[in-house]
């Protein structure tokens, strides 16, 4: 290992500017890289939280993020993610990328094209919740219900 770093180390805020922020520190150290970043779901997810004050209870919805993307800004996202990932890798390191159907089709061409189809270790399909899948394939708009995302491995 090149740089001697914490094991374990788990990250959280804006995936760019985290990462601009520890290059130069963990470049080409890191053995493991999992990214599981939005899915381009085109929907807003909220925080839900409780407030119980004089036998009355409140409900608070708060905007978590947003979901939305287009094709153009989503590879433009991934692609920089990747990149700024990809420098970080060690020689034996791998990268997981997390996605469902929305987009995985361009993450993959974006993963060959930066590490190499010969690079390419396999995909794993992870089931998500039984959201009704066995009442009801059917989703909104007539198409069939998400009933994995993959995770794409890379070395």
């Amino acid at each position: 290992m090149k740089n001697k770093i914490d094991a374990h180390l788990l990250l959280r805020g804006d995936s760019i500017k985290v990462l601009k922020k520890i290059t130069n520190k963990y470049f080409d150290s890191i053995d493991l890289i999992y990214i599981d970043p939005p899915f381009g779901t085109n929907k807003s997810y909220f925080l839900y939280s409780e407030k119980i004050e004089n036998n009355y209870i409140t409900i608070n919805k708060n905007l978590a993020y947003e979901d939305y993307w287009s094709e153009p800004k989503f590879e433009s996202f991934i692609r920089k993610i990747i990149q700024y990932r990809k420098i970080l890798l060690s020689e034996k390191g791998f990268i997981a990328f997390q996605c469902d159907s929305n987009f995985n089709y361009l993450v993959r061409s974006i993963l060959n094209k930066t590490f190499g189809k010969e690079n390419f270790r396999g995909e794993i399909l992870i089931n998500v919740e039984a959201r009704d899948l066995d009442t009801d394939i059917l989703a909104d708009e007539g198409k069939l219900k998400q009933s994995h995302n993959v995770l794409f491995i890379y070395s």
